[in-house]
């Protein structure tokens, strides 16, 4: 199963703090290739940039492999979520997820959360109960949300700790 979370940006969509943000998660616990999928476009479509951040050489447990987007709202168009919003980043990983490319993209959010003007966070994999909320609209509730998501992988969290990406209380310790 797959693992996707979105981070919805009310202010305009700006390229220079966006590379800078790439830039940062390819060095996120590691140093990462990035591959576009999709170069910059600026002036049509949905999406605005797309690339992948992947590990080379590393075993099949420590796999990274997460799919980063920006893709901004069309006016003309039915809005896809209904809240108005000018565009958001996406991250989400494929069915191969690994603890340490869930802690890349779990420290992507982070890192997002703590550089962009944001408004919402959206959680709606599959794996979360009708209990448990899939809207976030602060720092705090985002991390205490993490670490439910990395809590239901113990042994996941075990192997992150003794790499350091991890405290005792299953935070990620972000460089």
């Amino acid at each position: 199963m797959s693992y996707a979370i979105r981070i919805f940006m009310a202010e305009h969509f700006s390229e220079k703090p966006y590379r800078e943000f790439i830039a940062d998660i390819q060095n996120l616990f590691g140093k990462w290739s990035v591959t576009e999928s999709t170069p910059f476009y600026y002036d049509t479509g949905w999406t605005i940039h797309e690339c992948r951040l992947e590990s080379e050489g590393l075993p099949q447990d420590e796999w990274v492999g997460v799919w980063v987007s920006a893709r901004r709202r069309l006016r003309e168009e039915k809005p896809m979520w209904p809240f108005d919003y000018e565009w958001y980043t996406g991250f989400e990983t494929g069915t191969g997820r690994t603890p340490l490319g869930l802690a890349v993209q779990l420290g992507a959010l982070v890192l997002a959360i703590r550089k962009f003007p944001w408004f919402l966070v959206d959680d709606r994999d599959a794996y979360i109960d009708d209990s448990e909320p899939t809207e976030f609209r602060s720092e705090e509730a985002v991390l205490a949300h993490l670490k439910r998501v990395l809590g239901r992988h113990p042994e996941g969290c075990e192997k992150l700790r003794r790499r350091g990406i991890l405290d005792v209380n299953d935070s990620l310790l972000l460089p």
